[in-house]
């Protein structure tokens, strides 16, 4: 970062927008990202446990 001090003003310019465009980006994408790894996580249907009846519960250990 301290070698950018001693370059031109033209070119400290063009360095300064070249990590500016580099910040941008990463940060988007990384949104882009998070945004598109929820959606698939809140689309997964996972299938419910429902809990047995007691009258289920109460059949079953008679059939056994």
């Amino acid at each position: 970062m301290r070698s950018i001090i001693d370059l031109d003003s033209k070119h400290q310019a063009q360095v300064i927008e070249a990590y500016d465009r580099s910040l941008k980006v990463t940060f988007i994408s990384a949104i882009v990202v998070f945004v598109v790894a929820n959606i698939l996580v809140f689309a997964i249907r996972l299938p419910t446990l429902k809990k047995k009846d007691a009258d289920e519960e109460g059949e079953e250990s008679a059939a056994q």
